[in-house]
């Protein structure tokens, strides 16, 4: 979940009181994200996009493959 520019204002200003360190809670804060675009990617997630890309890439190589089959054939019962 990300934080809404407020929360981080208001997270940001009750730190630095306790921790006394500006670049430190900069830091810190910066490690959740500010948006649901910059959240980190998951195992899972990861797993799932390469899952997907695998059946693209397989799809398009039978694919392939059936054409240039029926193209060599074509090409020698002519021949």
């Amino acid at each position: 979940m990300s934080l809404s520019e407020r929360s981080r204002a208001v997270l940001y200003r009750r730190l630095t009181t306790i921790i006394e360190d500006e670049e430190a809670v900069g830091e810190m804060l910066s490690n959740f994200p500010a948006t649901d675009a910059d959240r980190p990617a998951t195992k899972d997630f990861v797993h799932a996009e390469i899952h997907a890309a695998t059946i693209r890439m397989i799809t398009w190589m039978v694919t392939l493959d059936i054409a240039m089959v029926g193209l060599l054939l074509g090409f020698f019962r002519k021949g």
